[in-house]
């Protein structure tokens, strides 16, 4: 009889516990399924550095702008750099590829807009190759530019494949960050495929109900990536979404300017 009691007593305190877990993640998160969050890295113009403000670690919003050039491509003229860094040595391709295959890049495409244009005081309209959701976050995006008075930004098929890669990575090794355990911070990422650039900015968003509306509300609110969305000086970006077997939505906003 003893034991019995025992066996019972032990059985309701581990449910006890549990029910003290489960509780301690609802008051974290709001709920027990994947966060809804937005992050940034560190800043960095001209080769410097510069540590995040205090503020901005409530929400890990901090958005990482390079001022370098990637590699230069033929036939381009590129300013001169005061103080050029060397190009981040080339790492081995990672072994598998990721959930949504990388479209093939075009250098005659870089930069310019989709084949089916808008009017100039329009949006620029949503560029074939897309997802219904990178569609969507693109309008958005472009749409928020439109009312702060700025240009809209052009679709390039070479960050789209970049952002997807990072999104899809992010769903492969498990993490929420700019670093990548495989292409490493975004200047690497980008010299890796191949990218030019003067400047460049990198949002993540995450959430667990796929809302691109949310994700796009969430970094807008944010004023580190509400200053990389409305970047006067920005000119393309590409968007990559992905999913992952946790139930959570990555998204990455990856943008340049030249």
């Amino acid at each position: 009889m003893t034991r019995k009691k025992i066996g019972v007593a032990v059985f309701v305190i581990a449910v006890c516990l549990g029910l003290l877990f489960v509780l301690a993640c609802i008051k974290e998160y709001g709920s027990v399924d994947c966060p809804s969050s937005i992050v940034g890295g560190k800043i960095l113009e001209d080769g410097s550095t510069e540590e995040p403000d205090e503020k901005t670690l409530d929400w890990p919003a901090l958005i990482f702008v390079a001022d370098k050039e990637a590699r230069e491509e033929p036939g381009e003229k590129v300013r001169p750099e005061p103080e050029p860094e060397p190009e981040p040595e080339s790492e081995p391709e990672p072994e598998g590829s990721p959930e949504e295959p990388v479209p093939s890049w075009d250098e005659s495409t870089e930069g310019q807009e989709p084949a089916v244009t808008a009017p100039s005081s329009e949006v620029a309209a949503s560029p074939n190759g897309l997802s219904s959701k990178e569609q969507q976050m693109f309008a958005l995006l472009n749409e928020a530019r439109k009312n702060s008075g700025l240009h809209a930004l052009q679709y390039s098929s070479k960050l789209t494949g970049v952002a997807r890669a990072k999104s899809n990575d992010m769903v492969d090794h498990n993490y929420f960050g700019h670093v990548s355990p495989v292409y490493g911070d975004l200047g690497s990422i980008l010299s890796r495929f191949g990218v030019s650039y003067r400047a460049a900015g990198e949002n993540l968003a995450m959430n667990s109900n796929g809302s691109v509306s949310a994700a796009h509300n969430a970094l807008l609110g944010s004023p580190p990536h509400r200053a990389n969305m409305l970047n006067g000086s920005y000119n393309s970006v590409g968007i990559g979404i992905a999913f992952g077997s946790d139930g959570c939505h990555y998204y990455t906003q990856i943008f340049t300017g030249n």
